[in-house]
């Protein structure tokens, strides 16, 4: 899993402790390069839209912005073919050494073009988050990082620094229809005329520098688990989900609507969670590691800290609306993302394990009926081998998501096929057990070069809306570098189904 950055500030990165589990430790991040900076940085400006008249240049969250904005974008199908598309090849580590910042250079194994985004003092950070983290705007033309400084938005072209919260925040996430804005929690901290703190939900245009406060959550209310909380909206920009913390330290998970500006589905920790019953009301260990709109917010869903397929186990499926319990869309909390398939279906994809490690898609809301946790899930798309499935992101293109493979204590990068590697699994393609992968799609991309010595130290893939970047993160085989992000041009580039 992931510590996700929870507060940010120019001058203090700091941690909200709310139930973070396991992952990962926080750390400074890394240096910003100022010689390329060159941009005018947008100033901070809070408004509270109920007492302010909002500037004529703000993108409002208008009814007629929201309805029918989920673009359901198809993999690039012109241009050359790239990346390597045999599932069997072992690929050995090529010696590519350590590349200037922002000058695009080749893995001539793959075919690719990367580029090297920034130069982090040593145990600092220039990256993205996280693999279910959006790291680029809608039109993939910024790209949000983890900075020494803090979290800015930098330009991919230019990799001129665009802006920079100089002010604490909370989850903060792309809007996915305007690709200016970013939506975000406050810091926990201000409060009302009462005394009581207050959560309130903010959107910032980080050309302009204006933040402006969308709703301020009922007042007993008072903290949102930002680590548990940040996770994409619909890919409508229409439903978040969240994590919130009464003032009697009992919590919920709560469903917006930014459309309306409208409580969804609250999930009360009183009433069990949705399901009114079994062991989640006996112990606070029945955390949930995650809550998210699903990508077309039609569902709920709800990532639990212990596995199983019970009552707050595994990946539970609600309504998003009324709350109702649908279904279960895994047994665990592995590495995953939620996706859209080549079909244009709401998908889960995540790691199983039988003989060797298996890569499984499962359709939402999923089932009420697994006969077994081994088996809960709907199909298999890759059985990359063990340790070859590290972290993936589905945030692209219908049917794609993308994938880090890692190496075994006694292995070596690019000893075996997908080891070290970032790569493109289809969600049209299946497989069996045993590394039997004749009828999965793959495009297979780079080699990632990096010690995952800690966890900002792994490659963490991600991939942006229209298919024209991944992102990875990499030390480049020395942990005592910094931990950069790197991209994977693939603009251009035909991504579309292997044939």
């Amino acid at each position: 899993m992931r510590c996700k950055f929870l507060i940010y500030s120019l001058l203090i990165v700091s941690i909200l402790i709310l139930g973070c589990t396991d992952k990962g430790v926080e750390k400074d991040s890394g240096v910003i390069d100022e010689k390329k900076s060159t941009d005018k940085i947008a100033e901070n400006k809070v408004i509270d839209a109920k007492k302010t008249v909002q500037p004529k240049n703000i993108v409002e969250n208008k009814k007629s912005n929201i309805n029918n904005q989920i673009q359901l974008v198809n993999p690039n199908s012109n241009g050359v073919s790239v990346g390597l598309t045999d599932v069997n090849v072992v690929l050995p580590l090529s010696n590519i050494p350590l590349q200037e910042v922002g000058k695009p250079f080749q893995d001539s194994t793959f075919g690719t073009t990367l580029i090297r985004l920034g130069d982090a003092n040593p145990g600092e950070l220039f990256r993205h988050e996280y693999s279910q983290l959006q790291a680029f705007n809608k039109e993939s033309s910024l790209v949000l990082l983890n900075t020494a400084e803090g979290l800015a938005v930098y330009d991919v072209n230019t990799l001129a620094k665009v802006y920079s919260f100089n002010f604490p925040v909370n989850a903060p996430r792309w809007n996915p229809i305007n690709p200016d804005e970013m939506i975000h929690f406050d810091e926990n901290g201000d409060a009302s005329s009462n005394g009581n703190v207050l959560v309130v939900l903010q959107k910032t245009n980080v050309r302009t520098g204006v933040t402006e406060n969308i709703f301020t959550f009922p007042s007993e209310y008072e903290r949102v688990a930002g680590s548990n909380s940040w996770e994409e909206l619909s890919r409508d920009g229409k439903w978040l989900a969240a994590y919130l913390e009464r003032s009697d330290r009992t919590r919920d998970i709560v469903a917006f609507n930014l459309e309306s500006k409208k409580i969804g589905a609250v999930l009360t920790n009183s009433g069990g969670f949705g399901r009114n019953s079994g062991s989640c009301l006996e112990a606070s260990q029945y955390e949930p590691n995650w809550v998210a709109a699903s990508p077309l917010g039609n569902y709920l869903v709800v990532q639990w800290n212990r596995d199983g397929l019970g009552v707050c186990e595994g990946v539970e499926v609600f309504d998003i609306e009324e709350g109702d319990y649908l279904g279960h869309v895994a047994s665990h909390r592995g590495h995953s993302d939620t996706g859209i398939d080549e079909n244009g279906k709401e998908i889960y994809v995540t790691t199983s394990f039988s003989n060797d490690l298996l890569i499984t898609l499962t359709e939402f809301p999923g089932r009420t009926g697994f006969s077994a946790p081994e088996t809960a899930y709907g199909k298999i798309i890759l059985s990359p081998g063990w340790y070859h499935m590290d972290h993936l992101s589905c945030k692209g293109p219908k049917g794609i998501c993308v994938v880090s493979g890692g190496y075994g204590e006694n292995g070596k990068p690019g000893d075996e096929p997908f080891s070290d590697e970032v790569y493109l699994v289809y969600t049209s393609g299946t497989a069996q057990d045993n590394r039997e992968n004749s009828n999965a799609m793959v495009r297979r991309l780079s080699h990632i070069r990096s010690t995952a010595c800690d966890y900002y130290h792994q490659a963490h893939p991600s991939i942006s809306q229209d298919g024209s970047f991944v992102i990875f993160a990499s030390d480049w085989g020395n942990c005592e570098n910094g931990s950069d992000s790197y991209i994977i041009d693939l603009r251009n580039k035909d991504i579309s189904v292997p044939k």
